[in-house]
């Protein structure tokens, strides 16, 4: 985040692994900007922050503060919760789609065995040339399959 954009007592967010969100409030004390350079170029300065994580402090103990890059910045706290929150939810939902796919593919693959009287493989026999068999794409029936539907079918009545 730039440093321009940051303000002494906010609360901002940075990644922290030890939290179930991933994140902890940053609460700025101050910013700093130094001079690295002197070719008169905007890009001499560097920003930092000093100040501490919420997280890590006990009433009993000082206030232990470090100083941090601009870039370790990532906004504001209740901003970047929620859309940590939000691409979690997101995920949870592409999951359970994926889920419910790949549980719809495997009942019609066991009803085209149950329908066809086939006896359906081992699990570990997964690419043995079944006659149906879930892919990635979809449901993948192979000749054999094809041949054992027509043969079922004909003899359900439902084709000449």
């Amino acid at each position: 985040m730039q440093g321009s954009k940051i303000v002494p007592g906010g609360i901002y967010a940075i990644e922290y692994p030890g939290q179930p969100n991933g994140l902890a409030r940053f609460v700025v004390t101050a910013v700093v900007q130094r001079r690295t350079r002197s070719t008169g170029s905007p890009h001499d300065y560097q920003s930092d922050v000093e100040g501490y994580v919420f997280e890590e402090q006990k009433d009993d103990a000082p206030i232990n503060e470090i100083t941090l890059n601009t870039k370790r910045i990532l906004g504001p706290y209740e901003e970047q919760a929620e859309l940590k929150a939000r691409a979690a939810a997101e995920k949870a939902e592409r999951d359970r789609k994926t889920q419910e796919t790949e549980d719809n593919r495997a009942a019609v693959v066991a009803w085209l065995y149950q329908f066809t009287g086939l006896t359906p493989p081992a699990e570990d026999e997964r690419y043995s040339g079944k006659p149906f068999r879930r892919d990635y794409s979809g449901v993948d029936i192979n000749d054999a399959g094809v041949l054992a539907l027509l043969q079922a079918i004909k003899k359900k009545g439902g084709a000449s």
